[in-house]
């Protein structure tokens, strides 16, 4: 879920705190607060020799009120003793298990690094190697060694205290670690992170100590945190202190009919796994929003909008759509967008000015059960996985139904909406 997530947080440049998608937050604070911390000792310094105590003093209760004040909103905490020093340590160590492969592997020609999924899950079962759960920033892969986290987990929602360390090995290899505490009351995370430098070496960054704010794990195996983080009037816009860790394997052929026959659709555009529709009413569908979706399924390739700045012919934009769903030409005209006098379909890009991404929209769809019918199509229930704000591993619930073909083809039949926690989350009522 982890890479679908942070592709739309890198298009539309969401911050989110450490132990969530984006640390460029964490390390503003962090270099702020170093920043104010050496111009409060050089003011100590630059004073008269007799108002040198006094002025030391000042900045001793100063600190002890600052520490207090974060110690009361949860952030900007100081990790327990010696923690940065063995989460160095425990990086370096983990980034070594798979050093070997990261160097030899393809980093492509762009400025940020982006590695292929299976390179990402060779790194994944190689940091795993030593027993830690270690999950990895490909849609639907299972934390490996799961059992610990599990376990943990379990422990701490029968009020007992414990710990347990996992890491994320992230889409450019770099490494978090995120090293969960519970008293018997309350969870904090320590949240430390390393990376690669030119040179293939891994080099440690940062650590954050943050408590959780309130967190949760549910029958489906997903643990859901939100950080503690400041909130308005002390900043202007809410910050997404959330996260979302599928801790328990995911079933096999759940996983494949994702990737087949969801992953690619999503939530974003298209709408047709959030609206309810049949072959008899297809007037809630967006048609244009998902001829680029489908383009990329079929020709499993980006989908290039200035390829078509004048429009998709229509033979080619009628041919995609009724290949996955059982539309006429004569419906297509007349709910898409059609331009009858140049043959063409409108097709606009998800941007920054056309799409804002919300709730629903970040969710990652997730086949959590499949059923056969008698007329030789499968149902399959779909549940919306939201990793924004709200944490919450089923916002929408749905009943796709597909037709799968011999020759390896399938065809969408209908969706129908059967759970929407979307507007009760929204009014703040759940």
């Amino acid at each position: 879920m982890k890479r679908y997530y942070e592709v739309i947080l890198l298009l539309c440049g969401l911050l989110c705190l450490p132990g969530c998608a984006n640390n460029n937050r964490l390390s503003m604070e962090r270099s702020a607060a170093e920043h104010n911390e050496e111009k409060s000792f050089e003011s100590v310094r630059n004073v008269p020799e007799g108002e040198a105590f006094s002025a030391a003093s000042d900045h001793f209760e100063t600190s002890t009120e600052a520490a207090a004040a974060n110690e009361e909103k949860g952030y900007q905490l100081s990790p327990p003793s010696a923690e940065e020093k063995e989460a160095q340590a425990d990086c370096l160590h983990i980034m070594e298990l798979y050093a070997d492969t990261y160097t030899k592997s393809d980093k492509g020609n762009t400025i940020n690094t982006v590695l292929a999924d299976d390179i990402l899950l060779t790194l994944q079962r190689q940091a795993a190697a030593e027993g830690s759960p270690v999950e990895v920033n490909v849609p639907y892969a299972d934390l490996e060694n799961y059992e610990n986290m599990d376990h943990f987990l379990k422990e701490s929602e029968a009020g007992h205290a414990g710990e347990c360390t996992m890491y994320t090995i992230h889409i450019d290899g770099s490494l978090g670690r995120s090293k969960f505490f519970f008293d018997g009351k309350d969870m904090y995370l320590a949240a430390a992170n390393a990376v690669w430098n030119k040179q293939n070496e891994p080099v440690y960054s940062h650590m954050s100590y943050t408590r959780i704010e309130q967190w949760k794990y549910t029958e489906k195996g997903w643990f859901g945190y939100e950080l503690c983080a400041p909130k308005p009037p002390e900043v202007t816009e809410i910050v997404d202190s959330s996260c979302l860790i599928r801790v328990l394997p995911y079933e096999e052929e759940l996983r494949q009919l994702s990737g087949r026959c969801v992953f690619g659709i999503g939530y974003g555009m298209g709408n047709l796994l959030d609206a309810d529709w049949d072959e008899h009413h297809m007037e809630k569908l967006d048609f244009n929003s998902l001829f680029p979706l489908l383009y990329q399924m079929q020709q499993k390739e980006r989908f290039v909008y200035g390829d078509y700045r004048d429009g998709v012919p229509e033979n080619e934009f009628e041919q995609m759509i009724m290949q996955y769903l059982p539309v006429d030409v004569k419906t297509l005209r007349n709910y898409a967008v059609y331009n009858a006098e140049t043959g063409t379909y409108g097709c606009e890009p998800m941007g920054c000015f056309t799409y804002t991404p919300d709730f629903l929209g970040t969710s990652l769809p997730e086949v959590t059960a499949v059923r056969e019918n008698q007329d030789g199509t499968v149902t399959l229930t779909v549940d919306a996985v939201c990793d924004m704000v709200i944490c919450n591993d089923a916002v929408i619930t749905s009943e796709l139904t597909v037709k799968f073909m011999k020759d390896g083809s399938f065809q969408y039949i209908k969706n129908k909406v059967i759970k929407d926690h979307i507007s009760i989350i929204e009014s703040g009522k759940e």
